[in-house]
């Protein structure tokens, strides 16, 4: 049996595969090593299909995760899993080869990821063998949910958006008198800023949004630019999936061929698995 995760800064998907090839699924919150301990990680295994799959004999775990930056990291997420599935090969990777597999199998090319953050990386069709580091909500994740939220909200409380969608964004959030303590005190400030993004895409018939979510994916694509390679482009992620007619015709624009986009990876990513174990 082989157990899969993909781990966001959100939600965390799971699918087991059975000895037959049967495929069972499992959702908890996000698991960015980064972001939580190894408490918050065992409460998540506890309330979920996890603890069941526990018993079950898994011989392989393939996690992929936001937040895999480095070997330290790799091993503190592979001792938290080894305390629950205690025979288990583990394997800690990248959401970008996550992504990478999803999306291209075993084909070279760029790739993209566009959700809470985002990231991008050259992919030789088994490795990420290039990669313009992301640099988190702070300093960098161009074209994620998190920027398009903070550029927002940077137009609201510089009172730039019009008098309708202000408005509405008092309704849509009624803390609004409380949202910059809220985004500065918050321990999960991107989650916040992307919670915005279903708002923002209520609203792209606007000329102000619509201006403003290009400039936010504008920059995005000038990151993409840095690449050695002008591959084909394939994105995953929910803001690439909601908003695949504005990328779109942004890539266009940059000359870049977007070939794919997937609102998640976990299901192409169970496919990839399954074929590699035959």
């Amino acid at each position: 049996m082989i157990l899969i995760a993909d781990s966001g800064s959100t939600k965390t998907d799971w699918r087991l595969i059975t000895g037959d090839g049967q495929t069972e699924a499992t959702q908890t919150k996000g698991l960015n090593p980064l972001v939580i301990d190894e408490t918050d990680f065992k409460k998540a295994v506890s309330e979920s299909s996890l603890n069941e799959w526990a018993k079950l004999d898994i011989q392989h775990i393939y996690f992929y995760g936001a937040g895999i930056t480095g070997k330290n990291v790799q091993e503190k997420l592979a001792n938290w899993l080894k305390k629950t599935f205690k025979d288990a090969k583990i394997s800690i990777e990248s959401d970008l080869l996550a992504a990478s597999r999803a999306a291209l199998g075993n084909n070279p090319g760029r790739i993209g990821i566009l959700g809470t953050g985002s990231n991008s990386g050259y992919y030789d069709g088994k490795n990420i063998i290039e990669n313009i580091p992301p640099l988190g909500f702070i300093l960098g994740d161009e074209g994620s949910g998190n920027a398009l939220g903070k550029r927002l909200i940077s137009l609201y409380l510089r009172s730039e958006l019009p008098a309708d969608i202000t408005e509405e964004l008092k309704i849509f959030y009624p803390e609004y008198n409380n949202i910059l303590s809220e985004i500065y005190n918050q321990q999960q400030t991107s989650r916040l800023l992307a919670s915005f993004v279903p708002f923002i895409h209520w609203h792209l018939s606007d000329e102000v949004i619509n201006k403003m979510v290009k400039q936010v994916f504008g920059k995005y694509f000038t990151l993409l630019s840095g690449y050695s390679s002008n591959a084909d482009l394939a994105l995953i992620g929910s803001v690439a999936y909601y908003f695949a007619d504005i990328l779109n015709e942004i890539a266009v624009d940059n000359g870049i061929k977007l070939t794919t986009i997937l609102k998640s990876p976990i299901d192409a990513l169970t496919i990839y698995h399954q074929q590699e174990t035959r």
